[in-house]
């Protein structure tokens, strides 16, 4: 083989390598008319994990649910590390608030946070159920989320 070709070889395996680490950087999140149609897709950029922090699992999930004029989604759920809490829509003079509850029910968590992408580090909690719930003014909305 010549210099060129193996230039090449190396250039289209280095843009592999790059196109794998890209992907895994995030998710996709479908939205859906009441007669199946797949009506939005969207793009959502994970947060970068923690230092230290193991790689999340491939077969994680976004979960989207409204709270009045706000769009809440929690991603990844399973999750082994950080979670990603993106607010957006709404009264932003409003206070928002993330709390999470574990099985028994104890608080281990409480946060006030802003509209955007907010992100909850739960490594240091075993595996389990969790039940996180965010809160603004009198609304709110709960959700589970499993850590592995």
């Amino acid at each position: 083989m010549n210099q060129r070709t193996v230039t090449r070889i190396l250039c289209l395996f280095l843009f592999q390598v790059l196109f794998i680490f890209c992907m895994k950087a995030q998710t996709v999140n479908y939205t859906y008319d009441h007669a199946g149609n797949r009506i939005s897709r969207k793009v959502i950029t994970l947060p970068p994990p923690p230092q230290g922090a193991k790689q999340q699992s491939t077969d994680s999930t976004v979960v989207q649910d409204m709270m009045g004029e706000r769009t809440i989604t929690v991603y990844p759920n399973p999750t082994r590390g950080n979670l990603g809490v993106q607010i957006t829509g709404g009264n932003t003079e409003e206070e928002i608030r993330l709390i999470i509850f574990g099985g028994q029910g104890v608080q281990l968590y409480n946060s006030n946070v802003q509209q955007g992408i907010n992100t909850v580090d739960m490594t240091a909690y075993p595996k389990g159920w969790y039940i996180l719930r965010v809160q603004a003014g009198e609304k709110r909305k709960e959700f589970k989320v499993i850590k592995e």
